[in-house]
């Protein structure tokens, strides 16, 4: 299945992923010329990249707890370009100096400093502005950055992992993404399908979803065994349904029929 593939692609990369964590904190200067690591997960809206992400981060850190014992977790930073514009895109990348810009009364990091040693997440890497592209090219490169306003050159080393929706090929034919940062963002791409294209783990994923949907949702007084169950049809019905929103559409679905079902099962009638 598609998620079988995406659950093997995890478990290939994370070692020697992490084995590159691993490198900064022996301070060996080796891989700094080979720039730092980074990952690109593609798919539509909603198919479920940060899902995604959470998984190999979760490994990731799994690996870390049982090699370091007694650290609590990797440094783990995430933010969506999309959210920002201009200068504001930069600060929260790089950070910036008191004063930098209007309503900046603090010298403030960036998310790729406070990250040091761990793993940053960056969805909807297609948006970033190319002053932003510029410097995050130079940053991968060599770990190397410079607060807005500042003009002193600051070092982290992070793991980046971005997100995208939109297809940085007709952006880069468009003079809108640099294609020199997309060879260094696409060392490793994984490529989340949309729900229509994953048929076969509709099933699965909505059970997956269900269970949790409970335990956020449930009453004090209901234990785990009350947790609701999807008959056959309905899963059925799931597994044909066109999805026009991915992940989020089925995840409405399923809480909806959660909220409104009767009984402990949730049948067809009830999707």
């Amino acid at each position: 299945s598609k998620a079988g593939e995406i659950v093997s692609t995890i478990e290939t990369i994370t070692p020697p992923l992490y084995r590159r964590i691993l490198m900064w904190q022996r301070a060996d200067l080796r891989e700094a010329v080979l720039g730092l690591p980074t990952v690109l997960i593609t798919g539509d809206t909603g198919s479920g990249k940060e899902f995604l992400f959470n998984n190999l981060f979760a490994r990731l850190n799994q690996i870390y707890r049982d090699l370091t014992p007694g650290q609590k977790s990797l440094p783990l930073k995430k933010s969506n370009i999309a959210a920002y514009s201009g200068e504001l895109t930069y600060s929260e990348l790089f950070g910036h100096k008191r004063g930098a810009f209007t309503g900046a009364h603090a010298d403030r990091r960036g998310i790729l400093e406070e990250a040091q040693g761990g793993v940053v997440f960056l969805d909807e890497i297609g948006d970033a502005d190319p002053k932003t592209q510029v410097q995050l090219l130079r940053f991968l490169d060599s770990g190397e950055f410079v607060r807005l306003g500042e003009n002193i050159t600051r070092f982290s080393q992070v793991l980046l992992v971005a997100g995208t929706n939109r297809d940085l090929g007709q952006l880069i034919a468009a003079g809108q993404f640099r294609e020199d940062l997309y060879h260094r963002l696409s060392e490793l791409v994984i490529d989340v399908p949309s729900l229509n294209q994953r048929r076969e783990d509709i099933a699965d994923l909505a059970v997956h979803f269900l269970g949790r949907l409970f335990r956020v949702y449930r009453q004090p007084e209901q234990s785990e065994r009350e947790a609701p169950e999807l008959s056959d049809e309905a899963k059925l019905l799931l597994s044909q349904h066109r999805y026009s929103g991915n992940m989020r559409e089925l995840r409405s679905i399923l809480l909806r029929a959660m909220l409104f079902r009767n009984g402990r099962v949730i049948r067809k009638e009830d999707i």
